[in-house]
C-alpha cells in the first residue's frame, strides 16, 4: 500500500487555495481539506468554556450574528479574536 500524499497550498484569503485544493483533489483521486473544515469539526465537538478560543467570534460568545460583530467591532477586536482563533485552530 502506498503511503498518501499530503500537500499543503498556503495563500491570502481569496487567492483560491479551497477551489485549487478541490480541484487537485479531484484530479488526484483524493481527499481535499480545508483549515475552515477542520474548525468547524472542533467547533461541532467543543464548547465556548471548554475551548473559548476556537468559539471566540460565535454567536454563542457575541451575542451578535456575524453581520453586527464584523461591524461593530472595533479592528483591534477583530484581529485580536482572529489572532485567537487562528492560535486555537
Amino acid at each position: 500500500m502506498a503511503t498518501p500524499a499530503v500537500g499543503l497550498i498556503g495563500g491570502a484569503p481569496g487567492a483560491g487555495k479551497t477551489t485549487l485544493g478541490r480541484a487537485l483533489g479531484s484530479r488526484l483521486e483524493g481527499i481535499s481539506h480545508t483549515i475552515d473544515d477542520l474548525a468547524v469539526a472542533a467547533k461541532a465537538i467543543t464548547t465556548p468554556e471548554t475551548h473559548p478560543g476556537l468559539h471566540v467570534m460565535t454567536r454563542a460568545v457575541t451575542g451578535m450574528n456575524s453581520v453586527d460583530y464584523f461591524t461593530a467591532s472595533s479592528v483591534d477586536k477583530l484581529i485580536a479574536d482572529a489572532t485567537l482563533q487562528h492560535e486555537a485552530t
